[in-house]
């Protein structure tokens, strides 16, 4: 099923990404082990939507997919946070509210990796 997931990410239909990431939002939550060896090949696709022009709800959908990321162990992440806190300081500058504070929520959780 993971293939299937990831070539959906990679589609424009509003209908379909949505159903994509609700089912890894689904997945994140119960932090299933097979993730964690797609972290590289899903953290770029939902940095990227969360810059998803055509709807709001894909790109807050995407954000809280980022931060449901951060549940996974530091050592998993860290070669990533520094990528993710970049590329989430754009979102900070959304037209939308709600999608500013999902960015922030996020970007928060990845400043926090690696931090005791």
């Amino acid at each position: 099923i993971m293939p299937l997931l990831v070539e959906s990410l990679k589609q424009t239909d509003v209908v379909l990404l949505l159903t994509c990431l609700n089912t890894l939002d689904g997945l994140l939550a119960e932090r299933h082990q097979i993730l964690e060896e797609y972290i590289n090949t899903f953290l770029p696709k939902f940095l990227l939507l969360s810059r998803f022009k055509d709807s709001m709800v894909v790109r807050i959908k995407a954000l809280n997919c980022l931060t449901q990321l951060c549940s996974y162990p530091t050592h998993v992440l860290l070669p990533f946070k520094q990528q993710a806190i970049r590329e989430l300081e754009m979102c900070l500058d959304d037209p939308k509210r709600l999608v500013r504070q999902q960015a922030v929520i996020s970007r928060t959780k990845w400043f926090l990796i690696g931090a005791h």
